[in-house]
């Protein structure tokens, strides 16, 4: 449970800085106020969050990586299936060559 809750986290983070660094979106954020400064705006990140449940073309494929729900669905796809892969790596049988297989 709590890795759940940390990897989920961690995406948070890394979906905002991805928003404000690496896609075309930017300022969200962090934007500029009324007296000239940069400022955290943390409601600005949840109002983008929860956009795509208001603004249907979010849900297009060319703004997946933009759409929070899609971007922690598949975030979470791949951390379950590397731990799946890690847990049947660490689970699984090892021979070494001098043994005799008969299948």
């Amino acid at each position: 449970m709590i890795v759940i809750v940390v990897t989920n986290i961690f995406i948070l983070l890394f979906f905002a800085v991805y928003i404000e660094v690496f896609s075309k979106v930017g300022n969200i954020l962090f934007r500029v106020d009324s007296t000239g400064l940069k400022k955290i705006q943390l409601f600005q990140l949840i109002a983008f969050m929860f956009a795509p449940l208001e603004k249907n073309f979010l849900w297009y494929p060319r703004f997946w990586d933009i759409n929070w729900f899609i971007f922690t669905m598949f975030l979470n796809l791949v951390f379950y299936l590397y731990l799946q892969l890690r847990n049947h790596l660490s689970t699984t049988p090892k021979y070494s060559e001098s043994e005799n297989l008969d299948l």
